[in-house]
C-alpha cells in the first residue's frame, strides 16, 4: 500500500510552528510557518468580518474544527486577502486526515494565486505532489514530479534552504517507490537473454536460445546468423544473415555484406575445378606474379649492366624488348584481371541466387 510511504501529518499545525514534516520522510524546515497571513493581519486597522471569519479558523483548537470553518469561510465569501492561505490550510488540514484528493483540490487552488509566497509555495509544491502519488482517484506520478521539480526551482531560487531541496527529492523517491509498486512483473525478454549469451561469447548457448524465437523478427535471424557463423554453421549462418537483411534492409544493410562474405571465403566452389573462391583467386594472383617475376628476371639476365651506344643497333633492339616486356606484364594482369572479374561475377550470381530462393521463402518481395 502507499499509504504506508506516507507518515503522519505533523502534529500540529499553527501560526508559529516550528515547521511540518511530510510522507515519506519530507522534511520542511520553516523559522514561521504563516508570516505572509500576520503580515496580511497588521495591513488591516479594523476587522472586518472576512477577517473575523479568518481568525476564527485559524484559532481553532482541533484540525477537524479548523477545517469546517475554512471550509465555510470559502463558501461564504467570494475572496478576500485570505483566500489563497485558506486553501492551504485545508490542503494542510486534509492532509492530516488522508483525504489525498481534498488535498489536491485545495493545494491546487492555492498554487493558482501569483502572489503566494515562496515558502508556502514550495510547502504546497510538496504536500500537493505527495497528494498525487498516493490519492486512489487523482493519481498523477507525472505531476507529482513536476511538482517536486517547482519546490526543487523555488527553493534554489529563494533561498529556502537545503531542507526543502531534501524534500523535494524526498517526493521524487516516494514517486519511484509508487511507480515499482504499479509496474507489472515483466517477464524475461528471450532475445535479450539469447543477445546478452552472444555477447558472453557462449555462442552455443546463443544458437540455442535464438532456434524457437519468432524467425519472421529481423533481431532475431541477425543474431542466430551470428551465433551459427561462430558455431562454423556457415550455410545455415548465411540463410539467417540474409533473412535479416531482407526483413529488415534500413536497419541490417550490412548483413547482406557479412553474409556474402561468408559465402565466399567457406561455401562457393568452380563449378569446373571444385576449387574454393579464394584459393582460385590466390592461385591467379601466383601464376601472373610468376609470368611476371620470370620474364624480368629474362630481360635483366640479358641487358643488365650491358654498356649500350646511343643510337646504336643495339639499343633499338633493346628498346624493342623493353616494349615487349612492359606489353607482355601489362597483358598478364589484365588477364588476371578479367579472371577474377568473371570469378566472381559467377560467385555473385550464385550468392543472389540464395538471396532470391531466401526472399520466396520467407515471403518478402
Amino acid at each position: 500500500m502507499l499509504d504506508n510511504y506516507v507518515s503522519e501529518l505533523w502534529s500540529k499545525v499553527k501560526r508559529g510552528a516550528a515547521g511540518l514534516v511530510l510522507g515519506a520522510g519530507l522534511v520542511l524546515l520553516g523559522a514561521n510557518a504563516y508570516p505572509a497571513y500576520a503580515q496580511e493581519q497588521q495591513k488591516v486597522e479594523q476587522a472586518d468580518q472576512k477577517t473575523v471569519a479568518y481568525s476564527a479558523a485559524m484559532s481553532a483548537k482541533s484540525i477537524d474544527e479548523k477545517i469546517r470553518l475554512l471550509e465555510e469561510y470559502v463558501k461564504t465569501y467570494n475572496d478576500s486577502q485570505y483566500h489563497k492561505y485558506a486553501f492551504k490550510e485545508l490542503a494542510f488540514g486534509y492532509y492530516g486526515k488522508k483525504n489525498y484528493d481534498k488535498v489536491i483540490l485545495n493545494g491546487d487552488k492555492a498554487l493558482a494565486f501569483t502572489d503566494l509566497d515562496a515558502e508556502s509555495k514550495a510547502q504546497l509544491f510538496l504536500v500537493t505532489g505527495e497528494a498525487y502519488v498516493v490519492s486512489p482517484d487523482k493519481k498523477d506520478l507525472g505531476k507529482a514530479v513536476a511538482y517536486a521539480n517547482q519546490a526543487k526551482s523555488i527553493a534554489t531560487n529563494s533561498g529556502l534552504g537545503e531542507a526543502y531541496l531534501k524534500a523535494a527529492n524526498s517526493l521524487e523517491s516516494v514517486v519511484e517507490k509508487a511507480r515499482g509498486v504499479e509496474k507489472p512483473v515483466s517477464k524475461p525478454d528471450p532475445l535479450s537473454a539469447a543477445k546478452a549469451l552472444y555477447n558472453k561469447k557462449d555462442y552455443v548457448g546463443a544458437e540455442r536460445a535464438l532456434a524457437p524465437l519468432d524467425h519472421k523478427n529481423p533481431d532475431v535471424t541477425y543474431y542466430y546468423g551470428l551465433s551459427l557463423y561462430q558455431n562454423k554453421k556457415y550455410p545455415a549462418a548465411i540463410q539467417g544473415l540474409i533473412t535479416a537483411s531482407l526483413l529488415d534492409p534500413a536497419k541490417y544493410s550490412k548483413a547482406k555484406d557479412t553474409a556474402q562474405s561468408i559465402f565466399f571465403n567457406y561455401i562457393y566452389k568452380d563449378s569446373k575445378t571444385g576449387k574454393d573462391y579464394n584459393f582460385m583467386v590466390k592461385e591467379v594472383a601466383n601464376f601472373a606474379e610468376a609470368d611476371i617475376v620470370r620474364l624480368n628476371k629474362e630481360f635483366n639476365d640479358k641487358w643488365e649492366g650491358k654498356e649500350i651506344e646511343d643510337n646504336s643497333t643495339e639499343q633499338e633492339q633493346y628498346k624493342r624488348e623493353l616494349d615487349k616486356l612492359n606489353t607482355s606484364i601489362a597483358r598478364i594482369k589484365k588477364d588476371a584481371l578479367d579472371y577474377n572479374t568473371k570469378l566472381q561475377g559467377e560467385a555473385n550470381a550464385a550468392f543472389n541466387r540464395i538471396i532470391e530462393e531466401t526472399r520466396k521463402r520467407i515471403g518478402v518481395k
